[in-house]
């Protein structure tokens, strides 16, 4: 579907079982009293900073120095987004903000469009980074004008908070507790096969991405690897640090009870 909050709302309503969504559109449905439960977790925080890698190389910054070093490497510079208010411009204002730059004043955010053209945007030198998950960066440094400046494990908040999930309706769950864990437990060993054999994942996924250059599904799964949950369990922190990011934002208001079984559930992966 073409979007998080579309597949949400079809599962809301019934017309799928199962959603690969993200914590942060689960937990504003949830709170609001959408009956939904998460079953199964792929990835922690997945987002990076790209920067154009002449910029970087001016400022004598590298994946390897500091955090706050990184960001403030970014001052002066412009970043695109692929609209206002979207995720790569709501993270993005949180990660220079953790280091210490204002997004209003110390950089130019602008709206460029999609991946595609925030690739061909930062080629061209009309901006010098932006803010997206894989394999998006990866490409631009595999091309050799960008650099995946900041993974997204390097940002407080962003280094243990649940992200991408398997959620599902609880009534569903409830009345179809074989199915789902059998979608849980396929997912989870999903994980395990990333975690334990990442040659053989690579693998797998150019399969699926037959006419991307294999580099950048290498680079791409370096750099996610450490975000992989093994067996796909989750933790009452990991959803504690996945609020706070929220709260961080003004995207969650009030507190969230995280505790297992509120609003996602391990009990599924059983027998892994």
């Amino acid at each position: 579907m073409e979007s998080g909050t579309i597949a949400l709302h079809a599962l809301v309503a019934g017309s799928v079982e199962f959603d690969g969504g993200t914590s942060g559109d689960f937990l504003n449905a949830a709170v609001k009293g959408m009956e939904l439960i998460t079953v199964q977790a792929q990835m922690q925080m997945t987002q990076n900073l790209t920067a154009r890698k002449a910029l970087v190389e001016k400022r004598g910054v590298n994946r390897s120095s500091p955090f706050a070093a990184r960001v403030q490497a970014m001052k002066g510079a412009t970043l695109g987004v692929s609209r206002m208010g979207a995720v790569s411009d709501i993270f993005l204002r949180y990660t220079l903000k953790k280091g210490g730059l204002d997004p209003d004043r110390d950089v130019n955010i602008v709206q460029i469009g999609g991946a595609g053209a925030i690739m061909a945007a930062l080629q061209k030198g009309q901006i010098d980074g932006f803010f997206f998950s894989a394999p998006t960066g990866e490409w631009t440094e595999v091309q050799g004008h960008g650099l995946v400046l900041i993974p997204a494990g390097d940002i407080p908040g962003f280094d243990n908070a649940v992200y991408t999930i398997l959620e599902t309706r609880k009534s569903y769950a409830a009345q179809n507790p074989d199915i789902v864990a059998r979608a849980a437990r396929a997912l989870g060993r999903a994980n395990n096969i990333t975690l334990d054999n990442p040659a053989r994942a690579k693998e797998i996924l150019q399969t699926y991405w037959a006419k991307v250059d294999p580099r950048v599904i290498s680079l791409s799964l370096d750099i996610l690897l450490p975000r992989v949950l093994r067996d796909g369990l989750m933790t009452e922190q990991g959803w504690q640090a996945a609020a706070q990011v929220l709260k961080d934002l003004g995207s969650l208001k009030g507190e969230v009870d995280t505790r297992e079984g509120l609003y996602w559930t391990n009990k599924y992966l059983k027998g892994m």
